[in-house]
C-alpha cells in the first residue's frame, strides 16, 4: 500500500456553533384614510359616545378579553419598535452514506436552534404627552433552551400604563412516538387574575398522521376550562399540513379546520376556519 494515499490520523468534527445577533428598528405608520359615502353613517361610526351596534360592542369586548393578538400587538398608526434578537445555532454533520449518489454534497448537515433570547420595545409616536414614559407600549421578552429532546421556553409581555403582565413558562419533551408539553400561564388582564396550566399531548400514529389533545386547567377554580381534540395530517415533504380539531369550553363548542403552509424554517402559516 502506498503510504501517500493513507492517513494515520483522522480528525472528526462533531458540532460547531454560531451565535446570531440582530438589532432591528422598525417603524409602523398608517396614514389617515379618505372616506367616501354617507356622512351620517360615518358620523355614527366615529361617535365614540354612542353605540353603533350593541351586539358588536359585546362581541368586541369578548374578543378584547380572549384574543391574545389584541393584547400583544403594537399599535400601527405611528409606532417605532426596537428589537434585540439572539440565537445560538448548532451545526451537526450527518453520517455519510456512500450508497446514495450525490446526497452527501447537498444534504450533509443538520441545523438546530439551541437557545434564543429576544427583547422588543415599542414607542408610540402618536401620543402627545410631556412624559416620554407615556409613549412606551408593551415590553416583550422571550427566551428558550433546547437540550437533546427537552425544551424550555418563557415569555412575558409587560404594559407600562396598566402594569399588567401576560406571562408563560413552558417545558416540553419530544419522545419517539409522542410529545408532551406543560405550560403555566399568568394573565393579569382578567378580573380575577387568570392562572392556568396548558397541557398538550401528541401521539404519532404514522409519519404523516398525529393525534393531539390539549387542556386548559384553571388553578383557581381547580377545573378544566377547555378540552381540545384533533387530528394532524402532514405529508413527508413537510410543505403543508391539515389540522382538524374540536374544542369544548365553558361558553361554546367549536369545530375548526386549519390549513398550514410551510414557506421556510418549519414555520407553518395557517389559514384557519371555524
Amino acid at each position: 500500500v502506498d503510504v501517500s494515499f493513507a492517513k494515520n490520523t483522522v480528525t472528526l468534527t462533531q458540532n460547531s456553533y454560531r451565535h446570531i445577533q440582530q438589532l432591528k428598528l422598525k417603524h409602523y405608520y398608517l396614514a389617515d384614510q379618505q372616506v367616501l359615502g354617507n356622512p351620517n353613517f360615518e358620523n355614527q361610526i366615529r361617535n365614540q359616545k354612542g353605540i353603533f351596534d350593541r351586539v358588536d360592542v359585546i362581541r368586541s369586548k369578548q374578543n378584547e378579553i380572549s384574543d391574545r393578538t389584541a393584547k400583544t400587538s403594537l399599535p400601527l398608526n405611528n409606532t417605532v419598535e426596537m428589537q434585540w434578537n439572539n440565537n445560538l445555532i448548532r451545526k451537526t454533520p450527518k453520517v455519510h452514506n456512500p450508497l446514495i449518489d450525490e446526497h452527501y454534497l447537498k444534504d450533509n448537515f443538520e441545523y438546530n436552534e439551541v437557545s434564543y433570547f429576544n427583547i422588543s420595545q415599542g414607542y408610540d409616536l402618536a401620543i402627545q404627552s410631556p412624559k416620554w414614559k407615556d409613549n412606551l407600549t408593551r415590553l416583550f421578552a422571550t427566551t428558550g433552551l433546547t437540550i437533546d429532546r427537552f425544551n424550555f421556553s418563557a415569555y412575558d409581555y409587560y404594559y407600562y400604563t396598566t402594569y399588567n403582565h401576560l406571562f408563560q413558562v413552558a417545558v416540553s419533551k419530544n419522545f419517539d412516538y409522542f410529545y408532551l408539553s406543560h405550560a403555566f400561564n399568568y394573565d393579569s388582564f382578567s378580573d380575577p387574575i387568570r392562572k392556568y396550566m396548558t397541557n398538550s399531548l401528541q401521539l404519532k400514529l404514522t409519519d404523516m398522521l398525529n393525534l393531539k389533545f390539549e387542556q386548559d386547567y384553571d388553578l383557581e377554580r381547580r377545573a378544566a376550562t377547555k378540552n381540545a381534540y384533533g387530528v394532524i395530517f402532514k405529508p413527508a415533504n413537510n410543505c403543508w399540513l391539515i389540522d382538524l380539531a374540536y374544542s369544548d369550553t365553558l361558553t361554546d363548542k367549536q369545530l375548526s379546520l386549519n390549513v398550514g403552509i410551510n414557506y421556510n424554517n418549519n414555520v407553518f402559516t395557517s389559514f384557519s376556519t371555524k
